[in-house]
């Protein structure tokens, strides 16, 4: 959210970790934004249909269906993701403040839980239980403003860290709903 990313800036300044945080971030969350936005025109359309018809059965196995493809794409997309950027970030000399292999694994699996957020979200509005998905999005900032006030001295990592605590809490929140 914007709060968030003005509440980062404003906290570290121009420097190295604050792009450390956000080149890591950035790649990963636009490859899955890009996955989360097709989820949302491909799955809430097919469930809302089924319910129309109170065919719960149908709903819930379409949700099934496309939910364990979609989670499909979204382990190969941050596979494949983190695997090229570690390669990438390995092959020439890297620069001061680059993000290490752990900084982009993290970054990935934020994605993929972000992601997987969005389609349990697709599937929580389509069941007309929009509160939920706009509840829970309030979680992975919340999370990373909490580490910043507790620990002054955070660095890049470690937002990435609280990042994925509150985005896996997100995903579980809606996949237990």
């Amino acid at each position: 959210s914007l709060f968030s990313q003005v509440f980062i800036a404003r906290h570290f300044g121009v420097g190295h970790e604050l792009d450390r945080y956000f080149g890591v971030l950035g790649t990963a969350l636009g490859v899955m934004g890009a996955l989360s936005v097709a989820t949302n025109y491909v799955l809430p359309p097919e469930l809302v249909r089924a319910l129309a018809r109170n065919d719960v059965e149908l709903a819930r196995n379409a949700a099934a269906e496309h939910g364990a493809r979609i989670m499909a794409w979204i382990i190969a997309l941050a596979s494949t993701g983190a695997i090229f950027m570690i390669v990438a970030a390995h092959l020439g000399a890297r620069p001061a403040g680059a993000p290490d292999a752990g900084m982009i694994i993290f970054g990935w699996l934020i994605a993929a839980a972000s992601a997987c957020a969005g389609m349990f979200g697709a599937i929580s509005t389509a069941y007309r239980r929009v509160a939920l998905p706009l509840v829970t999005s309030a979680l992975p900032p919340a999370a990373l403003s909490i580490s910043l006030v507790i620990s002054p001295d955070v660095d890049a990592a470690r937002m990435l860290l609280a990042m994925l605590l509150g985005t896996s809490v997100q995903c579980l929140v809606l996949a237990l709903s």
